[in-house]
């Protein structure tokens, strides 16, 4: 907003929503010109929308996600491998397909970073 008021063009006015569900029927009513989300969020809104919405553009920024758990679980590893049996099967590619969030998938399951 600012950076199009420095360039002389009106500024963007920001609405916000208690919902996603909400922004986007706002965007497929036309009461809003855009919306911002997470390339998940924004993916299932797309593919709800029967057409209606599309993406201005590619997912930028892309990161993997994680589950938080206390340090030390055991759940840690149990997860880390659940993980790592939907990669190499090939099951966590075609979730990610299904929500369109494949720029952000990853090859090796790791718990804070490091492999096990």
């Amino acid at each position: 907003s600012e950076a199009c008021v420095a360039a002389g063009k009106p500024p963007i006015d920001k609405i916000k929503y208690d919902s996603q569900d909400d922004a986007a029927n706002a965007l497929i009513l036309g009461r809003v010109d855009a919306l911002s989300a997470d390339s998940p969020v924004t993916g299932y809104a797309i593919k709800r929308s029967k057409g209606r919405i599309e993406a201005a553009g590619e997912p930028f920024d892309s990161a993997p996600y994680g589950w938080p758990i206390v340090k030390g679980s055991a759940l840690g590893p149990a997860l880390q491998q659940a993980m790592q049996y939907l990669i190499d099967n090939g099951v966590y590619q075609q979730i990610a397909q299904t929500w369109s969030v494949e720029a952000g998938v990853i090859e090796v399951s790791k718990i804070n970073g490091a492999e096990s």
